[in-house]
């Protein structure tokens, strides 16, 4: 999500020395800016609000796109989590947009629309680079623009097409689950079991990916799937040799650095989780590009295993460590696999979900019980608890309706493994 506008047309560091120019100080150049201008972003956001109808004109004289912003009507304090330094957030007028504006004649963020009321009775913003506006929780930094599952939101929900407790029409994005399935399959279910894996922890996938363009990165859900269960291998099965360190990555010497950045893209990271970049390393072995996990998913037990001998763990012929699952038992493939504390990795083809790789943390049992003269049976539907790797927070899949809809759905895998 971080735009780090340097010196291109369509920079700051081009509209300030346009600025100064236009002010008679004809002798400017990016090389001696900062003789007249600290790289600091609160003077650098006081330069802007003191010039800002020249700053709107000399960015309008580079963009087919005219900028209707006349005034700044909010400026506030920023700190960037990412690397807690300070910038400057600035509010222009109406619908105009904002931006964020960093040390080093640098744009954290910038937009020529929009009106982000959310921060309006907000003291100090926190930012970060990768999620954008966020707020500080218990577990964390959450985001401003998504809006969180939370009950009285979603009583409030008028859905179409989709059943209560629902996102969207398929098998997935069920945010409240005991709605879901009452409205789906009907009144009398009663929640049998609730089981997570303790102490895994959920990963994002544009967390770990290396370029971003308008808030999307590679198709990178596979590695980052594989990521969180090594990790969480690491830290509660005792595979110590998956290191918990970082690296450091120099993104001009990436395999797609050249064709992607003149895309439009931006190299964000600088350093990645060891196990990951290994892992992604591997995976660009079996034909990993950075549009689609596709090809990494046909090969993800050969690229697992890679990984796991790059640490030091055999997978010689009586040990292995992964394996893909084409049926769908929800007794055998899910709850035998969390009960005995083992994450699993569920890869869709198409559906609400498209391609992508996903890792479930958990189920949640119903149950009803039926009778018929003196005969009693139990019906149960089974729901997976999911670390979708969109967001942090869990959400919830209907194994029992994907099944029986392959045909919307598309087909899925399961990758078990052992530790």
């Amino acid at each position: 999500m971080i735009k780090k506008l340097k010196c291109s047309p369509f920079s700051i560091v081009f509209l300030l020395l346009s600025i100064f120019k236009t002010n008679g100080i004809k002798d400017i150049n990016e090389n001696n800016i900062e003789n007249y201008l600290a790289r600091d972003c609160n003077k650098i956001a006081d330069f802007i609000e003191d010039n800002f109808s020249t700053f709107v004109s000399k960015y309008n004289e580079t963009s087919v796109e005219k900028w209707l912003a006349s005034s700044i009507e909010n400026k506030k304090l920023v700190i960037n989590v990412t690397n807690n330094t300070k910038a400057v957030y600035l509010d222009f007028n109406d619908n105009n947009g904002y931006a964020v504006v960093g040390n080093d004649y640098n744009f954290l963020d910038f937009s020529k629309t929009g009106d982000l009321a959310y921060l309006k009775n907000v003291d100090i913003i926190l930012f970060s680079e990768y999620d954008g506006f966020v707020y500080e929780t218990e577990d964390g930094y959450a985001r401003y623009d998504y809006i969180y599952q939370v009950e009285t939101y979603y009583d409030d929900v008028s859905y179409k097409e989709v059943y209560m407790g629902q996102r969207s029409e398929g098998a997935g994005q069920i945010v409240l689950p005991d709605s879901y399935i009452v409205s789906r399959y009907g009144s009398g279910y009663q929640l049998e079991t609730i089981k997570r894996l303790n102490g895994y922890k959920n990963v994002v996938q544009n967390k770990y990916t290396i370029y971003i363009k308008n808030g999307a990165g590679e198709g990178n859900c596979t590695l980052s799937a594989m990521y969180g269960i090594m990790q969480y291998l690491r830290d509660n099965k005792r595979m110590t040799k998956l290191p918990s360190d970082e690296v450091t990555i120099d993104p001009k010497t990436d395999s797609f650095y050249d064709r992607l950045t003149q895309d439009g893209y931006i190299s964000q990271k600088t350093t990645l989780p060891h196990i990951y970049e290994t892992i992604r390393r591997k995976s660009i072995d079996y034909g990993y590009t950075n549009e689609s996990t596709a090809w990494t998913s046909i090969n993800m037990v050969n690229i697992y295993h890679d990984v796991m001998a790059a640490f030091e763990y055999s997978s010689g012929f009586f040990k292995r460590y992964a394996k893909v699952v084409l049926n769908f038992s929800f007794e055998s493939q899910v709850k035998r696999q969390i009960d005995a504390g083992l994450p699993i990795m569920f890869n869709t083809a198409q559906g609400q979900y498209g391609s992508h790789s996903m890792i479930v943390n958990g189920y949640r049992r119903y149950s009803k019980e039926h009778k018929f003269w003196f005969i009693k049976w139990t019906e149960y539907k089974n729901l997976l608890s999911l670390n979708d790797n969109w967001q942090k927070l869990d959400i919830c899949f209907d194994l029992d309706a994907y099944k029986t809809n392959t045909f919307k759905e598309g087909f899925g895998t399961f990758m078990q493994v052992t530790s």
